[in-house]
């Protein structure tokens, strides 16, 4: 597939309603990101955005590094999972980033394998860290 990565700068709202809706339907379908307009609103107008586009300038997914080397957010389309897109976004922030840091859920077995694979290890677990007081593994980049 052919796709290109944009970056917006922090402070941007470019993009944020039809990313929103990419994260509404990853909630609606797969019980994740739960976050609502008002944390999703700060986030990403305080951090650098990558958005993933197809040829046709689809937006097919989306990650947000805040300031503090957080990647507080990537989501792909449903549709669109599987298919090498969130590798891509996290291939892009590698390459501009020696360090970044995440939460993921213990229990996301997927996603947890998906960082191993992308060179990010757990360094740490913060207990009930979700809402429903679900445990979170702090999995970190390193690229030295």
């Amino acid at each position: 597939m052919n796709t290109v990565i944009e970056r917006i700068p922090p402070g941007s709202p470019k993009h944020m309603n039809k990313n929103w809706v990419i994260k509404e339907e990853i909630k609606e379908n797969q019980s994740l990101l739960a976050q609502d307009w008002s944390s999703f609103t700060d986030f990403y107008k305080r951090g650098c955005v990558y958005v993933i586009k197809d040829k046709e300038n689809t937006i097919l997914g989306f990650a947000i590094v805040n300031d503090n080397d957080y990647l507080s957010l990537i989501a792909v389309l449903p549709s669109e999972q599987n298919k090498g897109l969130g590798a891509e976004l996290i291939g892009n922030i590698k390459s501009e980033f020696d360090f970044f840091y995440l939460h993921v859920r213990q229990s996301n077995e997927p996603a947890i394998r998906f960082y191993k694979e992308m060179g990010l290890e757990k360094t740490g677990s913060v207990k009930e860290y979700y809402d429903n007081c679900d445990t979170a593994y702090v999995m970190s980049y390193y690229a030295y």
